[in-house]
């Protein structure tokens, strides 16, 4: 990252590592310090809004291995896949308004590029599908909570939720027209005196 004060004392333990007397390798700092959280939880959230899962799955696991103590928090994960549906949920309803993009980054309050992938995000998801989210994310948040859920299996089983793909809700008349074709299929079936073949 970019926190020159965590950089300077990184710095200075790895040099103590060394005894201050030989170079320090890549090992050491493989070693010593531990992966910048933010970012690795960053990458996990944008996987999460492409809906790519095992992309996700796998930054869950290795975030999960970090020395970090956030890394080994199951809230810390549900707090930010939250924000992430929460902002997409927000830009989708802002352009449904017609809202201009530049107003809605503004509303959001992001940067450029954060904003960009929010945008190319959005039309990855329906309003419904992340309202649904949103709803398991508090449940899963209270089952944790209350001892009814394990933290991590529970993430994982969500991230697989988020990123699967549902298929577009039906209209009644597709709805009738399956019903019916499923009754004659079922009636011809029955009816049918020759035994199916295995």
């Amino acid at each position: 990252g970019n926190d020159l004060r965590r950089i300077d004392g990184e710095l200075h333990k790895l040099a103590a590592y060394a005894a201050y007397a030989r170079p320090i390798t890549a090992d050491d700092v493989r070693e010593l310090v531990p992966e910048d959280i933010t970012k690795a939880i960053w990458n996990l959230v944008d996987a999460l809004g492409n809906r790519q899962a095992a992309k996700a799955l796998n930054l869950l696991e290795d975030n999960i291995d970090q020395r970090d103590p956030r890394s080994r928090q199951p809230l810390y994960y549900l707090a930010m896949f939250s924000r992430q549906i929460r902002q997409i949920l927000v830009l989708k309803d802002l352009s449904a308004q017609g809202v201009r993009a530049d107003r809605a980054q503004q509303e959001l309050g992001l940067s450029d590029y954060p904003f960009a992938r929010l945008q190319e995000q959005a039309p990855k998801f329906t309003i419904e599908e992340l309202e649904g989210i949103l709803r398991r994310v508090l449940e899963i948040d209270q089952a944790y909570k209350t001892g009814r859920a394990d933290g991590f299996l529970a993430l994982e089983l969500l991230v697989l939720e988020i990123c699967a793909r549902r298929r577009p809700a039906e209209t009644r008349s597709q709805q009738a027209s399956r019903r019916s074709w499923t009754r004659s299929a079922s009636a011809t079936s029955l009816s049918s005196p020759e035994p199916r073949s295995r």
